[in-house]
């Protein structure tokens, strides 16, 4: 029995006794003798606790306990091991058991050991100090689960286009569309398929898979499926489809990663599917989809989107009208503002507000003055 333990702690082992016969006996003068690993033979022991006979009714005979208090007064010492062995009298015989060891220091794991290296360790260690992790085979840590949106990933679109890079199609990626057995068809030039479909998903989107359906032409010809990681700008393979001869429909998917997908400039919620052969005869398309999932802005994006529309997005200038009774925040912002920046012209009967040309009024106002009370109207059309 092994065990491991802090300096000042109390360790407990445990032995049975037997009488010759084999049953179990009490016995009597039981004693119990610790010992430093490694020291000469000659060395006495470290401690020598005193067996504890366990009395209650319900213990078989010959139950012993020891107790061994690990601290430095009575010898002990950190970062060592230490064996104990026990003894007791009975049936006049006197044998000796070893009853276990014990190490005064933590458990170390030998992480080269583990994983032939330390990457395994460390990237433990990223994932909880508050680092992360980014690599699609790497777990999600709780901010990215949290983005995920709930509820099955059902939502899915069509293809935006097909891009043929050796072949020739008959009919269009329009095709696909439905599953009403019209067919965008690509068959191959000099032996050789190879097109991709495009998809566009948005920028809060994240995909989930490919679900297509069509046959590929050739029993036991092989074609490759693909999708564009944006991040390594190159294409990973994502499976394979055995082709057949005839014109039954097989259905299949293919699972994506967060990487396949775009993130800057014209490329964000491009999603991009490749199907490529060496061998097949003909491919024909009834339906693909790709499915993906609506992810919730994170604070961050949410305050990036405000500064934007607070220091960056402009308005325009109203058209000639009155100001609405009921008017949205815009409204109530851009009226104040040309109120206040544009040409205004008051005479003693009409207040008016220009346009930036300054040639147009936008809005207008009566005013009148009784020589006791002066009366602006409400704003109206400047027609």
């Amino acid at each position: 029995m092994k065990q491991y333990a802090n300096l000042g702690d109390t360790v407990y082992f445990w032995f049975a006794a037997n009488d010759t016969s084999g049953s179990g006996g009490d016995g009597s003068n039981p004693s119990c003798v610790v010992r430093l690993a490694g020291a000469t033979s000659s060395a006495a022991p470290v401690y020598s606790p005193t067996p504890v006979l366990l009395s209650h009714a319900d213990y078989p005979a010959g139950c012993y306990e020891v107790a061994i208090p690990a601290t430095s007064g009575n010898g002990f010492a950190a970062n060592n091991t230490y064996a104990v062995f026990c003894t007791l009298a009975i049936d006049s015989q006197n044998p000796t058991g070893f009853v276990g060891s014990f190490d005064l220091k933590s458990v170390k794991a030998d992480v080269v050991s583990i994983s032939g290296d330390t990457t395994a360790a460390d990237n433990l260690e990223s994932q909880y100090d508050g680092t992360g992790l980014n690599g699609d085979n790497y777990p999600a840590n709780q901010k990215q689960v949290g983005l995920i949106s709930s509820g099955a990933a059902a939502i899915a679109t069509t293809a935006e286009s097909a891009t043929i890079t050796t072949g020739t199609e008959t009919g269009t990626y329009a095709n696909t569309r439905e599953a009403d057995g019209t067919f965008h068809i690509v068959e191959p030039s000099g032996g050789v398929t190879d097109f991709y479909y495009q998809f566009d998903i948005g920028s809060n989107a994240l995909p989930v898979g490919i679900d297509w359906m069509g046959y590929g032409n050739g029993q036991g010809d092989e074609y490759e499926t693909y999708a564009w990681n944006w991040t390594s700008s190159s294409w990973e393979q994502i499976g394979t489809c055995e082709g057949i001869n005839g014109t039954s429909i097989r259905v299949f998917s293919r699972v994506l990663t967060v990487a396949h997908v775009g993130t800057s400039g014209g490329d964000v919620g491009k999603v991009r599917f490749r199907i490529y052969s060496t061998t097949g005869s003909k491919v024909a398309t009834d339906r693909i989809l790709c499915t993906y999932s609506i992810v919730a802005p994170t604070t961050s994006e949410i305050n990036a989107e405000v500064v934007d529309v607070l220091k960056v997005d402009t308005v325009s200038e109203m058209s000639q009208g009155a100001p609405p009774a009921t008017p949205t925040m815009e409204q109530i912002l851009n009226y104040l503002y040309r109120k206040f920046r544009n040409k205004t012209e008051t005479t003693s009967t009409e207040d008016a507000v220009y346009d930036n040309a300054g040639t147009t009024k936008l809005f207008k106002a009566t005013i009148s003055d009784n020589g006791t009370t002066f009366t602006k109207g409400e704003y109206e059309s400047g027609e």
